[in-house]
């Protein structure tokens, strides 16, 4: 960004000696989850952590409105920013945890909004069916295109032939395009041919390449910034590109060397061979060396016309015969001259359209030369273009004499290009294509290059690693994941993997955890082989900062325990000749957020949807009847059924009564509504592309999908007008966020579409209490539509869609622990109780908190990397707690809230006694038309160990209080950190 967004000094000085009005666990919360570690070692104060969200969503606009050229108010942007400054100090809004985690970094402005992309300068040009060369800038966002690739896995060492069992070989394959996104640096690489021809592209630092030192080393598929000058990659050319065309072989053989004036085709020596295979029945012998086609069409004397343009195997076959006509081999070239410039440029750019690297004409012989007699007589130029002999096939030659040219020229050549030169360059605008299964595409050069394509479970006999793959790359980056697991009905059974001698040496990337997976899972699925073992000494140990993320290391414990638990389930699976089910799926999934979430740095949830026949699945928390289950990280997702209206209950009753699992989505009301007015459904789906939603189910997700969230504290108002003004800000912190790409093409294709957003409530149940519910519902319906005319002004004005959705209730977590009101639509837990949160067991909280009296324990779940610290709370401002409400008040206060807010879905987790779970199926019967989602959580017996609320006695709270201090916290280092909102879910 060339200009930064900047609060004024003056207005940030006012808030120097100002405190904020933290809620009781506010500042312990803010500094152990969202303060980052500056340059000095400090960590931020409120007051910074709020000037940089703010300056960094500005910024954001900003930059947007100049790369499109749109007007921008630095006076109103002033003011605006001002405003949001101040309400969320007041804590009248909250960007969500990864909001205050991240915004305004450099991280987010160099990588965008979830990491690092992998695409290619938009000048390159790629090879389509459609459009022949084409450069990405002119691809349209989302467009689908045919794109060359290779069924040859080169990303992996055993190079698996995909799909098939044959010898590897191009095919054209159908992918869909990235949208454009910026970025400060980029790589330039120039590649060499064989034949000498150069091709210079741009790319990302991140982008996927195959490489490899020479024809005896296996091909990796790595970086960009790890490619070294001398390496190899990877040639593709088509066998052939189309089919041919006898008339497009006429009519380029008459426009070589046809009488263009009476229509006659004269033929001598050689060439007589081509005009009796193109004209059998038309050709007449004047003499032994001299024949002739006579009444030829005259359109043939000129270039083929705009309909025949669009049909690329008559381009391919009129540049064949006109080849044939005039053309010659010598070098590696082959030589077509013309004294008509206009007619050869064209004709060079025909040959560039279909994927033929070709000059751009040049003068071979100058009017006046002595070869000028080669003119017959013309004063004119005589000018060349020069084809690369190595872009085409034997066929396309009709000649003999060419093809035995063609055959010396190019025997049994391998293909491939050499990196000669790399430079480092300032950041170019980038995109890239998806190309699921395949992954990789020909671009400029004919040089094969990587893209980072992931499918759902529905996919897995394509690419078996995919998925997980792209859970530990998106979790690693603090986002919610969700995954089905579709992928048992496929009847894939796995292999037992080919054993290799090389220790595989993990780099100290995110890239590199999730590469050690991906050849994990390939190894199993007959894609790549299981290294000896994994090195790693590259990873940085624990304790020791990350600088770009924010944070420190977790060390490489977490990472080891993840592979070595895969390898183990995934042996047991292939031993016992089971196919891939539900178990599997989501015990790979488990053990990627575990090794996530001992991460330090990340809080990310998991959710994971099957259907409601699925008893395996409904089973996998049933710790009575499944005690092994216990020794799993199976706390790690949370569990839910993707319902059908109509359903029967009384299958999943049981289940929930005993530990709160599964949960409910029905898809056919997150597709067909907004808000949800059961009584007038709408004509036709609002949503229809969604698939399920994020961890805690208050956005509707399509695959790929991400949510963007916002929270208001509506509690915190005096009126309606007030609560207004703080709409449009967190409006504008989550649109703005819209605006920013992630790293993945998918993602960014369906997040750039909808720019769906979840304009958030909390402490909704303090509100009731303040204003009454009617109030609050006035509340709700005025403020929609004030977004809704919000949305359709700022989006006219940025120059992009209105939002999909724009409102949902989420369940909050921790960033309601800031302001200290009560987390989404839930009640307090009671009067008096423990509130306990996770701690990285390295964190310098530990002793700080244990010094200072307070119960800190071991996590039962993950003893080695996380610790629990209980906090004795008692609310301030006590009506109701979930133990004085019923099971009916609670669904009806979502369905309220889902009718008068919400057009995502309302994130709500109901507690219900033990009387009250008899009643849990006709629950889900009756509010299956009015909710788009629900969980339900026993109040005791609930099986879940160290629960994030207990409710206590005052007698037990004053006790635990007694001899407590102020913990004496050493803040220089920064050991933990949140970016989904909350530890778990409330579900």
């Amino acid at each position: 960004m060339t200009n930064r967004f900047k609060l004024s000094d003056s207005f940030i000085k006012k808030y120097d000696r100002k405190v904020p009005n933290f809620g009781p666990l506010g500042e312990f919360t803010y500094k152990r989850t969202y303060a980052r570690q500056l340059e000095d070692g400090k960590l931020e104060t409120f007051q910074q952590t709020l000037r940089r969200v703010v300056e960094g969503t500005f910024e954001h606009q900003k930059a947007h409105c100049e790369r499109f050229h749109l007007p921008w108010q630095a006076r109103k942007a002033q003011k605006s920013a001002q405003e949001m400054f101040r309400r969320m100090w007041e804590f009248k809004f909250l960007p969500p945890g990864r909001g205050l985690w991240m915004m305004g970094t450099d991280y987010i402005k160099e990588r965008g909004g979830a990491a690092l992309n992998n695409p290619l300068g938009i000048d390159t040009k790629i090879l389509t069916k459609e459009y022949g060369w084409i450069k990405l800038r002119y691809l349209k966002t989302s467009e689908e295109v045919t794109v060359l690739s290779s069924n040859k896995n080169y990303g992996s060492n055993s190079e698996k032939v995909i799909g098939s069992d044959l010898n590897s070989s191009p095919v054209w394959v159908k992918a869909k395009v990235s949208p454009t996104e910026y970025y400060k640096s980029c790589l330039e690489f120039t590649f060499k041919d064989k034949g000498g021809f150069k091709t210079t592209v741009v790319s990302s630092k991140n982008h996927r390449w195959y490489r490899r030192n020479n024809s005896k080393t296996p091909w990796e598929r790595v970086p960009a910034e790890d490619l070294l000058e001398g390496d190899y990659v990877p040639i593709v050319k088509p066998t052939k590109f189309f089919k041919s065309c006898v008339t497009g072989y006429q009519h380029g053989f008459f426009f070589g060397d046809g009488t263009r004036s009476n229509g006659e085709l004269h033929q001598f020596d050689s060439s007589i061979e081509v005009l009796e295979k193109l004209f059998p029945t038309l050709t007449e012998k004047i003499s032994e060396n001299h024949s002739v086609v006579r009444h030829c069409p005259l359109a043939w004397g000129k270039l083929p016309t705009r309909e025949y343009l669009e049909d690329r195997k008559y381009i391919w076959s009129f540049l064949a015969g006109y080849v044939a006509a005039d053309g010659s081999i010598s070098g590696n070239k082959v030589r077509l001259p013309s004294s008509r410039l206009e007619e050869l440029k064209i004709v060079s750019l025909l040959f560039k359209e279909i994927g033929i690297r070709c000059s751009d004409p040049y003068i071979s012989i100058k009017e006046g030369s002595k070869n000028s007699f080669y003119l017959e007589g013309r004063p004119s130029n005589l000018y060349e273009i020069k084809i690369e002999i190595f872009d085409l096939r034997k066929d396309f030659f009709l000649k003999e004499k060419h093809k035995k040219k063609y055959d010396i020229l190019t025997p049994r050549r391998r293909d491939w290009g050499k990196l000669v030169s790399i430079k480092k360059i300032p950041g170019v605008p980038i995109k890239c294509v998806e190309v699921p299964g395949y992954e990789q595409f020909v671009i400029d050069g004919f040089i094969l290059t990587s893209n980072c394509g992931f499918a759902s479970t529905e996919q897995l006999d394509k690419d078996f690693a995919a998925p997980f793959a792209w859970v530990m790359d998106m979790s690693m980056l603090g986002v919610g994941c969700g995954f089905d697991t579709k992928g048992r009905h496929l009847n894939i059974q796995l292999k037992k993997p080919r054993e290799a001698t090389d220790t595989h040496v993990i780099p100290d990337t995110r890239e590199g955890w999730v590469e050690a997976l991906r050849r994990v899972l390939d190894s199993f699925a007959g894609k790549d082989t299981l290294p000896a073992g994994f090195d790693y000494s590259k990873l940085r140990a624990e304790g020791e900062p990350i600088i770009s993320f924010g944070g420190v290391s977790s060390g490489p414990d977490p990472l080891r325990k993840c592979l070595d638990t895969a390898i183990k389930t995934l042996q047991e699976y292939v031993e016992l000749e089971n196919e891939i089910d539900s178990t599997l799926i989501v015990d790979i999934m488990n053990e990627i957020g575990a090794c996530v979430v001992s991460g330090n740095v990340r809080r990310s949830a998991e959710i994971a949807f099957s259907e409601i026949e699925d008893e395996e699945f409904l089973n996998l928390k049933n710790y009575k009847s499944n005690p092994e289950a216990a020794s799993k990280p199976r706390w790690a997702s949370n569990n839910s059924i993707a319902a059908e209206l109509g359903d029967n209950y009384n299958s999943i009753a049981e289940n929930i009564s005993a530990n709160g699992e599964p949960g409910i989505i029905w898809l056919e009301n997150m597709k067909n509504y907004g808000r949800m007015d059961y009584l007038f459904p709408p004509l036709h789906p609002l949503d229809p592309l969604v698939k399920g939603s994020n961890p805690c189910g208050e956005q509707s997700l399509e695959p790929f999908e991400l949510c963007c969230l916002v929270e208001t504290f509506p509690s915190n108002h005096d009126s309606l007008e007030d609560y207004k003004e703080t709409l449009k800000c967190a409006y504008l912190y989550a649109k703005t966020v819209t605006l920013i790409p992630t790293h993945d093409q998918r993602t960014n294709a369906v997040l750039l579409k909808n720019r769906r957003i979840g304009t958030s409530q909390s402490g909704i149940v303090q509100n009731f209490e303040k204003i009454g519910i009617s109030e609050h519902i006035k509340w709700c319906n005025e403020g929609y539509s004030y977004l809704k005319d919000l949305d359709k002004l700022y989006s006219n004005w940025l120059c992009i869609p209105q939002s999909i959705k724009m409102t949902s209730v989420k369940p909050s977590g921790t960033v309601s622990l800031l302001p200290g009101v009560t987390p989404g639509i839930h009640y307090p837990h009671s009067e008096y109780y423990i509130r306990r949160i996770r701690v990285a067991k390295n964190s310098p909280l530990v002793p700080a908190m244990v010094e200072a009296g307070y119960d800190v324990e071991d996590c039962v779940n993950q003893p080695e990397f996380t610790s629990i610290v209980s906090f004795p709370v008692k609310e301030s401002y006590f009506s109701k707690s979930k133990t004085d409400i019923t099971l009916w008040e609670q669904l009806e206060n979502a369905a309220i809230m889902q009718a008068y807010w919400a057009d995502n879905q309302v994130s709500v987790t109901v507690t219900f006694k033990p009387e009250e779970a008899k009643d849990l199926a006709t629950a889900l019967d009756r509010y299956q038309y009015r909710l788009k989602s629900v969980s339900f959580l026993p109040l005791s017996e609930h099986g879940y160990k160290q629960a994030p609320y207990e409710e206590i006695t005052e007698e037990q709270y004053k006790e635990m209080i007694k001899g407590l201090k102020k913990p004496k916290i050493d803040f220089h280092v920064n050991k933990e950190h949140a970016f989904c909102d909350g530890d778990v879910c409330e579900v």
